[in-house]
This record gives structure tokens, sequence and C-alpha cells, in this order.
């Protein structure tokens, strides 16, 4: 799949992400990657990849709407006011207190399950699947994807 012109290719990419962002909706380009799929354009992997780009648009929206995520939210913020930190305080999850750890998972595994929902209701609940039941497989068949896409390129 991957095209002569890279920077070409990029910029349509970009511009399609862009779209998704702005309308916080991936419906079309996931059906556009699940024809391709269907076509044989890509394999499984270079749709997973799409697909797993595709979907992050959906979290800025929940950050504001999905009550379960809202909650956590709060819940995080109260952790860093009850320690004297602003909300803006942040740490890496692996440096993190435990208490802040198990926020941060609960907070991830709900922005997963939105994710996980728009693909199953977008008629790719094999991917949602592999997500849902192995992370690690999910992650490395993007990665697969992502240099079946690019190739050697980096972005």
């Amino acid at each position: 799949m991957t095209e002569p012109e890279v920077a070409r290719a990029r910029r349509m990419f970009k511009r399609i992400r862009e779209e998704a962002d702005r309308t916080a909706s991936p419906d079309p380009w996931l059906s556009a990657a699940a024809t391709l799929l269907e076509r044989e354009v890509i394999t499984e992997d270079s749709c997973v990849y799409l697909v797993e780009l595709f979907v992050e648009c959906l979290t800025p929206g929940a950050m504001e709407n999905d009550p379960e995520l809202l909650a956590v939210q709060e819940e995080m913020d109260a952790y860093l006011r009850s320690r004297g930190l602003s909300e803006d305080h942040d740490w890496f999850v692996d440096e993190s207190p435990p208490e802040w750890r198990a926020l941060n998972t609960r907070w991830e595994r709900r922005d997963d399950q939105i994710k996980q929902d728009a693909l199953r209701a977008c008629g790719l609940a094999w991917i949602a699947d592999i997500w849902e039941r192995d992370p690690k497989e999910f992650s490395g068949r993007g990665a697969v994807g992502y240099y079946e896409v690019w190739g050697d390129e980096p972005w």
C-alpha cells in the first residue's frame, strides 16, 4: 500500500485525521478502512493501524460527555487537590503513586471501551475483540500495519 509519494500520502492522511477530529466522528473512515480490507487493498494489520488512529477522535468528546470518564476524571482531580497539586500536574504513569495508577487504569479502560463500542457499531467487532482480549496483540498488529502502510519512513 506504500504510495511512491510519501509526502502526498501523509498530507492526505493528515486531512483525514483533521476531518475526523473536527467532526468527532470516525464512522466514514472506519467504513472506508473496512471496505479497503474487504477489497483486499489492505491487510488486517493495516486495517487495525488505520482504525486505531481514526477512533482517537472520540476521546475529546467522551472526556466532556461520558459520565464514567467524567467521574473518574473528577476522582483524579480530587486526588491531586488532596495532595496540594494542580489539576495540570501529571506523572509518568510508571512513576506515579499506586492510587493514581489505579485511577489512570480505570480511565484508560473506559476510553478503550468507548472506542471498542464504536468499532463494533461500524461492523469491525473483530478488531474490538482483539483489542479487548489482548491489548498487546492489538498494539503489535497496529505496529505491523504502520509499516505496511508507511514502510520504513518515519512519521
